[in-house]
C-alpha cells in the first residue's frame, strides 16, 4: 500500500508499524508519525494505551487496516487484545476505512473482535481500476493534505 501513495502532494501518515515508518520516512512528500508504545517482537507493531490515546487525538481521513480473521459471525478479529484496541481506535478516529485482506482470512475468527465487516449496502460494488502511484485520493479534503493510518 505504501508504494501506491501519491507523490504529487504532501501526505501525513500515522502508523503503528516500525518497519513501515522506517521504509517510507525518507520520502520528501510524506510526514511520518510513528505512534508510541510497546513494540511487539514478531511484527514490530506498536501497541498499548499510549498508542490508542495518541491515535484518539487525530481525525484520520482514511484508515487502512488488516485482520487475522474476517467472519460474518464474529467480525474482524485479531489474536492480541492490545492490537484489537489500536485497530478499534483507528476505526473510531477515521472518516473512511479500507480493509486489506486475503482470501485465507475469510471464515476465520481470532480471539479479539475489533470491528464488523461492511454490510452489503455499505460496500461499493462499482468496478473501478485500482489507482496507480500518483493517482488522486478520493473524498473531501484529499487534495489538500490527507492523513492516513496504515497498519500492517
Amino acid at each position: 500500500m505504501a508504494e501506491a501513495l501519491p507523490a504529487d502532494r504532501p501526505i501525513t501518515v500515522l502508523t503503528a508499524s516500525v518497519p513501515l515508518a522506517a521504509a517510507i520516512s525518507g520520502q520528501p512528500h510524506l510526514t511520518v508519525i510513528l505512534l508510541g508504545g510497546r513494540v511487539r517482537p514478531n511484527t514490530l507493531a506498536v501497541v498499548g494505551a499510549s498508542v490508542t490515546a495518541m491515535l484518539g487525538r487525530y481525525v484520520v481521513d482514511l484508515a487502512i487496516l488488516g485482520a487475522n480473521g474476517i467472519s460474518l459471525t464474529h467480525g474482524l478479529t485479531t489474536p492480541d487484545p492490545a492490537v484489537a484496541d489500536v485497530k478499534t481506535q483507528a476505526i473510531r478516529s477515521s472518516r473512511r476505512r479500507v480493509l486489506v485482506g486475503v482470501h485465507s482470512k475469510f471464515g476465520i475468527s481470532a480471539f479479539c473482535r475489533f470491528g464488523e465487516p461492511a454490510r452489503p449496502r455499505d460496500r461499493d460494488h462499482r468496478r473501478r481500476p485500482a489507482p496507480g502511484p500518483g493517482a488522486p485520493l478520493p473524498g473531501p479534503g484529499a487534495a489538500r493534505h490527507p492523513r492516513l493510518t496504515l497498519n500492517r
